[in-house]
């Protein structure tokens, strides 16, 4: 058996579900049941983390949550400022009171897109929801519309 997980659409490697659930659905399917998987030990992020005499990390979220790393692993945060100004134009953020208004959003600006001849990336939560998306897409003459994870 293999998951298919739905956010990526990535097939994962050797995991299994716990408390004999993986091997109930391995006797329905009639699969070779295998023995469940032990835990031997753990560890909590923070415990790992205090392991180590030195932290290092980039993030561009560490500054806005300061106090819990403070709080939590009793490090400071500190912010290095980027090489070259940021050009990037910060947009408002937009809400839909439907998914029907929002996707019908998502069709208009990627149909104006392809009319400019700009490439288009459209991020789903599911291989199901991207070929919705994409039949959509075609639908308002957008073609080429590609999903980056499919297997």
């Amino acid at each position: 058996m293999e998951w298919n997980m739905q956010l990526t659409g990535r097939v994962e490697e050797k995991r299994r579900w716990s408390e004999g659930i993986h091997q109930a659905v391995e006797a329905k399917e009639g699969l070779k049941i295998q023995a469940d998987s032990v835990i031997v030990a753990q560890i909590t992020y923070q415990s790992l983390f205090n392991l180590y005499p030195k932290l290092s990390g980039m993030t561009g979220t560490a500054k806005t949550e300061e106090k819990e790393f403070l709080k939590m692993f009793q490090i400071p945060v500190l912010e290095v400022p980027t090489n070259l100004p940021n050009i990037r134009n910060d947009l408002p953020i937009q809400a839909f009171a439907t998914a029907r208004g929002k996707w019908e959003h998502v069709r208009r600006e990627v149909a104006y897109m392809f009319r400019l001849c700009r490439p288009v990336l459209v991020g789903t939560t599911s291989m199901l929801m991207f070929l919705a998306v994409a039949l959509v897409c075609e639908e308002e003459g957008g073609r080429g519309l590609k999903c980056s994870k499919m297997y």
